[in-house]
């Protein structure tokens, strides 16, 4: 079955393993989708839909949930210029290890794609459980 037959979203799923490199505008909207279309899980997987307060955290750390631990965990200090550059640099490995994935094509990069996503959720869910302590 073609990709054009089937709806779109999951056509463009489909499309995930298709063999040979992106360009580069498709393999950034790829990267993009694998790191944060994932972290809303965390209202799933943690108490974090149980405090209005927490779900206004949550959303305005977004952008940064992927490297928000590890910077944690690296600088005790949430506050200092070296927790911003921590969490700025891990943010900016996983992208470009998720855009490099997503360029690369294949079921490598597909399955790269996949563990990075999964990552990215768990993350997400370790942040709803952080927010709600």
């Amino acid at each position: 079955m073609a990709d054009k037959d089937l709806p779109s979203w999951i056509g463009w799923l489909a499309g995930w393993a298709e063999p040979g490199p992106r360009p580069w505008s498709g393999a950034l909207w790829r990267g993009l989708a694998a790191v944060y279309a994932v972290q809303p899980v965390a209202f799933l997987t943690s108490p974090l839909g149980e405090c209005d307060h927490c779900i206004a955290q949550f959303w305005q750390l977004f952008m940064a949930l992927p490297g928000l631990v590890v910077g944690l965990l690296v600088n005790g200090r949430a506050a200092t210029m070296g927790f911003k550059l921590v969490t700025g640099a891990v943010l900016v490995a996983v992208l470009a290890a998720s855009i490099g994935a997503a360029r690369r094509g294949g079921r490598s990069g597909a399955l790269a794609a996949l563990v990075i996503a999964l990552l990215s959720a768990l993350n997400a869910t370790l942040v709803g459980h952080l927010l709600r302590m």
